[in-house]
């Protein structure tokens, strides 16, 4: 089946490279590697857009939001386009986790996550 990779998964990638590599000699082309590394070593390069916002959001200065957006550039946003219309009719939708999860259940995906507390 198709998996989405939760942000738990992508942050926790993200901030082991940029400890190894350091973020100030980190360069585009070494986010983008690390993002197709990382779609390799789950076999699944899809995300949500919760997971765009989330990794974006945390982001501390323009250098590591450029990172941040060639690392992203690499994945498929599976929902592009849902934020036009409403995902279902439950009120928790919109924590980042039931967005996630409602998405992978419409699309077909599993989602591959490290959150313990992640819907079911």
């Amino acid at each position: 089946r198709k998996r989405i990779l939760d942000t738990s998964v992508l942050i926790r990638y993200w901030r082991t490279q940029i400890k190894e590599q350091g973020l100030e000699r980190a360069t585009p082309a070494d986010a983008e590697q690390w993002a197709q590394d990382l779609a390799r070593l789950h076999r699944a390069n899809a995300i949500a857009t919760p997971v765009v916002i989330e990794l974006l959001a945390g982001t501390k200065n323009s250098h590591e939001l450029t990172l941040a957006r060639a690392f992203l550039a690499q994945f498929h946003v599976a929902d592009a386009g849902d934020f036009e219309r409403p995902i279902g009719g439950n009120r928790d939708v919109w924590r980042s986790e039931c967005l996630v999860k409602a998405i992978a259940r419409r699309l077909k995906y599993d989602v591959q996550t490290f959150d313990q507390r992640f819907p079911v």
